[in-house]
């Protein structure tokens, strides 16, 4: 890695091409007093450590239980630079992609908000991690570029009420060339801004206990100056909200047993904001709007009630009008409303109207959880009845069609007028909807568009009662979003199941487009170039990516996730990668991790 920085033969954006000024014992930080001699609840502490490739030095940080100080890092570098950070997971292992115990924030002295940071994972189960050597190795990656005239590098520990540890092991700084520095800062155009990430639900944070504003945001920092033209925001489920509403309620005064300790996490936040007169929303879509990117607001259509012990309260038109629920074919309730009935169309129009009002661009409708969304509800029976002369109840169902999205659904059928009557229903709310946002308008008097999370083929979108034909044909949605993978639960791992031939010839020469999800929600850089490349050819408009809170920490997939919109340099970007680049440890505190028994 010696050299001169005109020398190069990487890309910065992926690994140092030299050794540039490595900043390798931590233990110098400031203030001291916040540097113990050992682990401590309140203290950051110091670990001696030495690679095989020669690095020495002393690594910063803490237990899960720990809630150290900030403390500061000189950075004795003037001008441009990329900085490379050196984070050590050890024994801080994720049980799955949303239980990662490892986290650090860190951020530029002259920086607003802070920068979680987390080593590569794999969305995996077992064994849920990408990074060979990942207990007796060092993963270095690219942070970010700056200038850094007088400036310090500030390490926090994560201010949630959720546990995380953290192990900085190194810093390096490598000057950049005019050219390089040229790049980064043009990174992003409004030629290239085609991804759209996804933040479900509470965006993550309010489930940790966040307080701030600057802790509501700072997880979309990450966005800035990226390819990222549209954020799909999740407001909470179809009538218990994390906002102000008079369709529906608000989920931190209906909650008022609590069961579970995220949910205690979530309304104590709510409920501090609330007390403060901030709205969680407001503050969201005018930060994002800062960066130039469009907020489109959603919900998952079918999420109104949950297996016990559940963690939040059923959402109460459910809960009140039982007559409007879905219903097996013995009658039973399922955990969703049924939109054979036009009162339950009209709520979900009205909650989108009051997200509308929040000025964005556009709404989600996310059709992938619990399809489909009439089943064997009065109404159904008596139109299948009158149509056909049979009870829909006695159709066979289809066992081929149970899989990843239609677990939760009760019934699944081969049968296509019940499909067609399914979706005759869904339709009709599609047009209900359309019919009332073109009564509003954008603030820049453009119409506010309908994105539609739906799924993965012709067969399922059918079966689902999601009759994407028509709705393409009348201009009733904007952006479909299908996956590409779902996941095996049985084999533990994801399978390629997203039809391409069938989105383009369902979009090309209308006003619709579409933009596949990406699964695994992490995997290696070079596994999502291959991706977007596939998706692209096979006439993707865009790039969406569902848990975009997860993906943005891991930085060495991030910083190339980020420019994903640079359809044009697909090809250079998969020849940047080789993998994840690793220290191997030969030496941690007074012992050797590579032999350690697993």
């Amino acid at each position: 890695m010696n050299g001169n920085a005109s020398q190069r033969k990487t890309s910065f954006w992926t690994a140092p091409s030299d050794q540039g000024l490595l900043i390798s014992d931590l233990s110098v930080c400031k203030p001291q007093s916040a540097v113990a001699e050992g682990p401590s609840q309140r203290h950051w502490y110091p670990i001696p450590y030495a690679t095989e490739a020669g690095i020495r030095g002393v690594m910063l940080g803490k237990g899960e239980l720990a809630r150290p100080e900030d403390v500061r890092l000189r950075l004795p570098a003037n001008g441009w630079h990329a900085i490379y950070l050196g984070l050590y997971r050890g024994a801080a292992e994720p049980d799955r992609p949303f239980k990662d115990p490892f986290l650090i924030r860190i951020k530029l002295s002259g920086d607003r908000l802070f920068d979680s940071v987390r080593p590569g994972v794999s969305d995996q189960v077992v064994p849920n991690r990408a990074v060979a050597r990942y207990a007796s190795a060092i993963e270095e990656f690219f942070w970010k570029a700056a200038d850094l005239d007088a400036h310090d590098l500030i390490i926090s520990a994560a201010t949630r009420a959720t546990h995380t540890a953290a192990q900085l092991s190194f810093v390096r700084l490598v000057p950049m060339t005019g050219a390089e520095v040229e790049e980064y800062r043009r990174a992003s155009g409004p030629a290239n801004r085609n991804l759209a990430v996804q933040i479900d639900g509470a965006s993550g944070s309010l489930h940790h206990g966040v307080r701030t504003i600057e802790e509501l945001i700072e997880g979309f920092e990450p966005l800035r100056n990226t390819d990222v033209g549209r954020v799909f925001l999740g407001t909470g489920g179809p009538g218990l909200t994390y906002r102000p509403t008079k369709v529906g309620s608000e989920f931190a005064t209906a909650a008022t047993e609590l069961l579970t300790e995220s949910s205690r996490r979530a309304v104590e936040s709510l409920r501090a904001y609330r007390s403060n007169g901030i709205d969680l929303v407001k503050e969201r879509v005018d930060f994002l709007h800062s960066l130039g990117i469009e907020v489109f607001l959603g919900f998952r259509m079918g999420t109104t009630s949950d297996h016990p012990p559940a963690h939040v309260k059923s959402v109460p038109m459910w809960k009140e009008h039982p007559e409007w629920r879905c219903r097996d074919r013995d009658g039973n309730s399922i955990i969703r409303l049924s939109m054979a009935y036009p009162e339950v169309r009209e709520f979900y129009v009205k909650l989108f109207l009051e997200l509308a009002s929040y000025g964005i661009e556009g709404v989600q409708l996310i059709y992938t959880r619990r399809p489909p969304f009439v089943l064997f509800e009065d109404p159904v029976i008596e139109d299948f009845r009158r149509n056909y002369g049979i009870d829909p109840r006695e159709l066979p169902e289809d066992s081929e069609l149970e899989g990843e999205f239609m677990t939760e659904g009760g019934f699944f059928t081969n049968d296509p007028r019940l499909e067609k009557l399914w979706a005759g229903y869904v339709t009709a709310f599609m047009r209900e909807l359309r019919r009332a946002l073109d009564e509003r308008q954008r603030p820049d008097g453009g119409r506010i568009q309908v994105a539609a999370n739906v799924l993965y083929n012709a067969a399922y979108n059918h079966a689902g009662g999601l009759d994407l034909e028509t709705w393409v044909a009348e201009g009733l949605v904007d952006i479909l979003v299908p996956p590409t993978q779902a996941y095996d639960y049985a084999e533990e791992r994801h399978i390629p199941v997203i039809d391409y031939d069938y989105f383009n010839k369902l979009t090309t020469g209308s006003t619709c487009v579409f933009y596949p999800d990406l699964f695994p929600r992490q995997m290696c850089a070079g596994e999502y170039v291959r991706q977007a490349r596939e998706a692209y050819e096979g006439g993707a408009s865009g790039l969406a990516f569902w848990d975009s809170d997860v993906r943005v920490n891991m930085k060495s997939q991030w910083n190339t996730v980020r420019r994903l919109g640079h359809r044009d340099n697909l090809s250079r970007m998969e020849r940047e990668h080789g993998g994840y680049l690793m220290h191997e440890l030969n030496l941690i505190e007074d012992w050797n991790p590579s032999t350690r028994f697993m």
